[in-house]
């Protein structure tokens, strides 16, 4: 199974869109966005592409709640400050900044744990687990595929 992992899209919905309708050709179907994602939009992708299940941290500059609300009241998206979900049988944790993340995982193991905010594009081992940041895919970092239960991780930059 492959899960796409972005962050940082802030307002480059053209972008954000572009990576969507990629997933959606090569056939994967789950995406990770660990945060800052608001911008103009960004809702109507979630709901164009519903065969993509998405959890989605919220990130400091994501305030509008109105339009947080509608996105998490999409059966196919799941958004919050801090997310928890297994796939495959692989635990995840996911938060936008890495000192929340960390400190969530002080109180619960999780083989990757995904963050965003530094724009730093990151993987790297700490403790038992996977450590993520795909940087920012406005500043034109792309984006991550993991692939699970094997944990390999490749960056893209064209989609």
């Amino acid at each position: 199974m492959e899960v796409a992992i972005i962050s940082d899209s802030h307002y480059s919905t053209d972008r954000v869109r572009q990576l969507f309708s990629h997933l959606e050709t090569k056939g994967i179907k789950h995406l990770v966005h660990a945060g800052d994602f608001i911008g103009n939009g960004i809702d109507r992708i979630f709901k164009d592409y519903p065969s993509i299940t998405a959890w989605v941290a919220r990130g400091n500059c994501d305030s509008q709640r109105d339009l947080i609300e509608t996105i998490n009241e999409m059966d196919h998206v799941t958004v919050g400050d801090v997310l928890k979900f297994k796939l495959e049988g692989i635990s995840f944790l996911l938060a936008h900044i890495p000192g929340m993340a960390f400190s969530a995982l002080d109180n619960e193991h999780a083989d990757v744990v995904i963050h965003g905010h530094t724009h730093i594009p990151r993987v790297e081992k700490f403790n038992q687990s996977l450590v993520l940041n795909p940087g920012s895919i406005m500043d034109g970092d792309g984006y991550m595929i993991l692939q699970v239960p094997e944990l390999e991780v490749n960056r893209y930059f064209n989609y």
